[in-house]
């Protein structure tokens, strides 16, 4: 049984991602040869496309949303040592939420 090739996002969603969603940003200091804490075995077809969490979207959201678009709603395994649970630690692991700007007080 052969994989179905990813499908090309639908809309809202423009090049994988809705523009009115902010996406999460890789964790500084890590990078994809640091081995299991970046999760690195997420499907290159993912790695290499737009799709990224959103802003407080956790792994599990992020895998569902993707799989969902690409191959239709449920229409993919969730067990261990597939796409979802890959996509899964990778979003998990590699992502965090973008820090939120300082504010300064004025004084006056």
């Amino acid at each position: 049984m052969g994989k179905k090739k990813p499908a090309k996002p639908t809309a809202p969603e423009v090049n994988g991602q809705d523009p009115a969603n902010p996406i999460k940003v890789p964790k500084p200091g890590q990078s994809d040869d640091s081995g299991k804490s970046t999760a690195s075995d997420a499907p290159d077809w993912v790695k290499n496309s737009p799709y990224r969490p959103y802003v407080g979207e956790d792994g599990k959201t992020f895998a569902k949303r993707v799989l969902d678009a690409v191959y239709g709603p449920g229409n993919y395994k969730t067990g261990a040592d597939t796409e979802y649970s890959k996509m899964q630690k990778w979003a998990d692991r590699k992502f965090v939420d973008p820090p939120k700007p300082e504010l300064t007080q004025v004084k006056h």
